[in-house]
Formats: structure tokens, sequence, C-alpha cells
């Protein structure tokens, strides 16, 4: 039986949503979620806009951190002073091949992702100054490689690409996909366990998409490369039979199983208004708490089971799970 590769351990997201200098709302990406990925897996994120596909991409393969980032200023009332809060706080943990990302810094972190993991986003980022084989061969160099060495293994990688002919072009005579075909090798070159690709056909037309994600099959084949791949395109990950080409997917927001015990209130858009308690335009709409709807004020904290009758506001917004008070 194959190992986990990826664990994810209680991940928490949260973000303050600010409107000016007031707090205007808690959103809760994700809410103490667990997930494990094993080796040799390929495995599709899906799920609506703004749901955290890409945010979860980020944060298992170490550009995006668990705990605290950024901060903006807001007025706190109860002190009358302006303060600071992080713009994102959240918690949990992530190991990759059992190593806890969270405790990996500078250099060794560096060194770390760039040996076992490969990124392809949407958008290629090649080196426009670079050619395809340069561009290819760039990570293996910062590992420490020798020029020879790392361009040989490039020159293999794009001849795999079928791009045997266009190691000496620069992006700018490529075609998308084609640029493409160069950021899947560059991914490669340091022969990682895992690929995370970002939408990595989002801007390529319909007809080249489908030999992506077909290398990506044959990869995931042949190469036993673990793949997590962020996507709105399900219908390329089926064959002409319907047969679905990947392992399995992953579909966003995650909910925890047991809400009783847990006291979350999950819900999808909830209608803004104003706290007919402390004035406040936060009142949140949570839907299916124990089976009743649930009113509650991210101010003052206040909680009704009925409508408080709060004068309704025309905004929305996304705010998945709430913890709610006993």
């Amino acid at each position: 039986m194959n190992i986990n590769i990826i664990e994810i351990k209680q991940l928490t997201r949260i973000y303050n949503v600010t409107d000016g200098r007031e707090l205007r709302c808690k959103q809760v990406l994700y809410e103490a979620i667990d997930l494990a990925v094993k080796e040799g897996e390929f495995i599709a994120i899906v799920g609506p806009s703004g749901c955290g596909k890409t945010t979860l991409l980020n944060i298992i393969g170490g550009l995006d951190s668990i705990g605290k980032k950024g901060r903006t200023r807001i007025f706190d009332q109860e002190s009358g002073k302006e303060i600071f809060i992080p713009e994102a706080e959240g918690d949990g943990q992530v190991f990759i091949d059992n190593e806890d990302i969270a405790g990996l810094k500078g250099n060794r972190k560096a060194e770390f992702i760039n040996k076992n993991i490969g990124f392809i986003f949407q958008f290629h980022h090649l080196i426009p100054e670079l050619t395809a084989l340069q561009n290819v061969a760039l990570p293996m160099k910062i590992m420490g490689k020798s020029k020879k060495e790392a361009h040989k293994r490039a020159n293999e990688l794009l001849e795999e690409m079928g791009l045997a002919h266009g190691v000496d072009k620069k992006p700018a005579v490529l075609s998308g996909g084609e640029k493409q075909r160069v950021a899947i090798a560059r991914a490669l070159i340091n022969n990682p366990k895992i690929l995370l690709a970002d939408e990595p056909t989002g801007s390529l037309h319909p007809e080249l998409k489908q030999g992506i994600i077909d290398l990506f099959c044959q990869l995931n084949k042949e190469k036993k490369v673990t793949i997590l791949l962020v996507t709105h395109d399900r219908s390329s990950l089926y064959d002409e039979n319907h047969n679905l080409k990947i392992h399995r997917f992953i579909k966003l927001p995650i909910e925890k199983e047991d809400k009783k015990k847990t006291g979350i209130a999950t819900g999808k858009k909830q209608q803004i208004m104003v706290c007919p308690r402390c004035g406040a335009p936060n009142i949140l709409s949570i839907l299916n708490h124990d089976g009743k709807d649930v009113y509650t004020c991210l101010r003052c904290r206040g909680i009704w089971l009925e409508n408080p009758e709060g004068k309704q506001i025309n905004q929305k917004l996304q705010c998945l799970k709430l913890q709610t008070k006993n």
C-alpha cells in the first residue's frame, strides 16, 4: 500500500474582511480540515471560485504560510484606538514526505521545495530572455549542478515533451501549448516527488487542453509522480467512454462531518444585516445549525435562532463556516 506523501492536519484559514477601517466579517475558508494524499496519486482539486483551491495548493507547496500573514489597520471600538490585525490567520500542520513544512526556514526550506515539489501555473512564467533549454535547466543549476549536466537533463525532458525542435527558441516565438510544455519540463527537472498544477490549461485553446491533461496522466503513470491539479474543466479528466483518467477528486469547501459535535454552522451566501443590538452591519444568516437557521453578529456576538428583524443590506459575503457559541 502506498504511503501518504502529503498529510494535512486540522488546517484552518481565516480572512479578516474589512471595509475601510471597520472589521466587517471573519471569512473562514477552511475549518480544521484533514486531508491525505498517497504517493503516486493523481488528484484534481475542484470547487467554485473563491473556495480556496489555489490557497490550498500554495500552502501545500510552502508558497503561503499556515499562520498569520499580512496586517491591516482597523478602528477598535472597545479601546477607541486604531490597531493592526492580520489579513489572514490560521493553524494546522502540513507534512510533505513526513517533513513538517512549517518547521523549514530559509535556505533549507528553499532546497526542500526545489528538490521535492514542481510547480506549474496557469501562466507559464518563463523568463523571456532565456531559451527553452535555459528555462528548463535553471532549477537544476540553482541546486548547484553543472551547466553541462543541467543542459543534458533539460534536453532529455524537452525531447520527452515533443519539443526537441524548440530548445533554442525563446518564449516569444513558442505557442501557448509549447510554453506550457516547457513549464512542465522545468517543473520536472529535479525529479520532484510532487507536481502542483494550478489551472495549467486555463489559458490554453480548447484543442490544446486535452494534450496537456494526457501528458499529466502519462507522467503520473510512467514516472509515478504525485499530482495535485486545480481545475474548473472536469470534462477533460474523462475519456471518451466517460471513465475517470485520474484517481479521485477533492471538492472544496470541505465540511466537517459531525456538525452537532463541533458546533459548526455552515452555509453559503449570507445576507448582511444591521444588528438590532449593537448597530453593526454584519448580521449573518447561517444555514442548517442543528436543523435551525442561526443569525449571529460578529461584533457583539449576539446569536438569534429567529430572524432578529435587523435592517437588510443589499450586499452578500461568501462566509463558508462560522464557530458559534454553545
